[in-house]
């Protein structure tokens, strides 16, 4: 099985600088343009076309997920496990106002990620568990559909 990781395209809140985690604004223009973007390249490679797409939940992701899927004629499997990161009470903030409040733990995550849990979100290590749940599902998938496809 090979397995490319997407980003969604860029939401209202990236282009304004905005921590967004959980919370979901839209996809920008831009982003849809990305998305778009995205789907055209994927469709125009043997190599990179997928042959199935499983997107987070939030609606950023999912109206990327959905763009793709539409320019190569597949579904969309969502899966809670994918969400992005609980960012917590950072979520909604920019930048600037993340420094001033929590000036160690942003200078933390900007030089070691890993030793960062969100004031009432997540650490990457926490992540890294949802995730590696939903890929063992997408691999035991992709088996079963290996086997189905041999069977005589």
């Amino acid at each position: 099985m090979k397995l490319l990781l997407v980003r969604h395209g860029e939401s209202t809140w990236n282009a304004e600088g905005r921590y967004q985690g959980r919370k979901d604004p839209p996809l920008s223009a831009r982003g849809a343009l990305q998305a778009k973007a995205l789907a055209e390249r994927l469709s125009g490679s043997v190599d990179l076309r997928p042959n199935a797409i499983a997107s987070s939940p939030l609606a950023r992701a999912r109206r990327t997920a959905e763009t793709v899927a539409e320019k190569l004629a597949c579904g969309v499997t969502i899966d809670e496990r994918l969400i992005e990161i609980s960012h917590g009470a950072w979520e909604g903030l920019l930048r600037t106002e993340i420094q001033r409040r929590w000036p160690d733990m942003m200078a933390a995550w900007r030089s070691a990620p890993d030793s960062v849990t969100f004031p009432g979100g997540e650490s990457l290590a926490d992540v890294q568990r949802r995730w590696q749940s939903a890929l063992l599902k997408l691999r035991q998938g992709a088996q079963d559909d290996a086997s189905e496809e041999n069977a005589p």
